[in-house]
């Protein structure tokens, strides 16, 4: 299990092989390589949806911002090689509709 995977642990994922994580049945392929550092990632966040996202902030991680929409709360951290991972959580008024 490489570096990248065992630190995903600690943010709620399970580990799925050397390379890949998964979570709530989704699975993050974790590959090495140098991504360019450029302003407007194609990437920016990677969202979970939790039952309750205010645990999120007691995981000692870096927390990057904090919503609290009218439908949902979320839980923004800086995870794995400052990848941002979002924590959010829908709220009693939250409707597709």
């Amino acid at each position: 299990m490489g570096r990248a995977t065992r630190e995903w642990l600690s943010y709620g994922f399970a580990p799925a092989g050397p390379q890949r994580v998964e979570v709530g049945g989704a699975f993050l392929e974790l590959v090495e390589g140098d991504a360019p550092d450029v302003e407007k990632p194609l990437l920016n966040h990677l969202g979970v949806l939790v039952d309750e996202a205010a645990p999120a902030q007691e995981l000692g991680v870096e927390v990057a911002d904090v919503v609290d929409a009218p439908n949902t709360f979320a839980v923004f951290v800086w995870g794995p090689d400052r990848v941002k991972l979002e924590y959010v959580e829908h709220k009693a008024t939250f409707s597709l509709r």
